[in-house]
């Protein structure tokens, strides 16, 4: 009644401690676990949305078998970007492209077996070869990719000045 026509949930780990350790609260999964009946309830379909990062990455079959379990209209994934929190934790976060290939593989043969709507973003085409179908930029739209983003560099601590680069498709 509210006009709401796409709603976009979090969810980062299969488990309470993996999902609550990453948002950094206790309790988030089982919140967002209710919110979901919640909404199947009133059949109002959802997505999830969800951020590769090394505090899930050996659990990411785990994490989209689940959220094909939950019954999301789509599911988009997206590699962290070093920026903000994650560029101060780099190491504890970002996982290396060796260390994401086996097992974003993996979870990728069960995305091919599935019907769900699945994409990952931010994770290069040399990585993504034998699943370029689940590369979201491909499916952007034009005006969806034409944007300002800022960047800090100069320095070696990268924090010098502030550059804007415009990125298109």
């Amino acid at each position: 009644d509210a006009g709401i026509n796409k709603l976009y949930l979090s969810l980062h780990g299969d488990t309470a401690l993996i999902h609550d350790a990453i948002v950094q609260s206790d309790g988030a999964f089982d919140q967002l676990l209710q919110g979901i009946e919640n909404l199947k309830q009133i059949k109002l379909p959802f997505n999830l949305t969800s951020v590769i990062n090394n505090h899930n990455l050996e659990r990411l079959d785990k994490l989209l078998e689940f959220e094909i379990d939950l019954g999301a209209r789509r599911i988009f994934w997206a590699l962290v970007r070093p920026v903000g929190g994650a560029r101060e934790n780099f190491r504890d976060l970002v996982p290396t492209f060796d260390a994401l290939k086996n097992p974003l593989d993996k979870t990728l043969q069960i995305a091919q077996t599935n019907n769900t709507v699945f994409t990952v973003g931010h994770v290069p085409f040399c990585r993504m070869q034998g699943f370029e179908s689940f590369v979201d930029e491909l499916y952007w739209s034009d005006a969806a990719v034409e944007r300002e983003v800022e960047k800090f560099c100069g320095n070696e601590n990268n924090m010098a000045t502030m550059d804007r680069n415009f990125v298109t498709k």
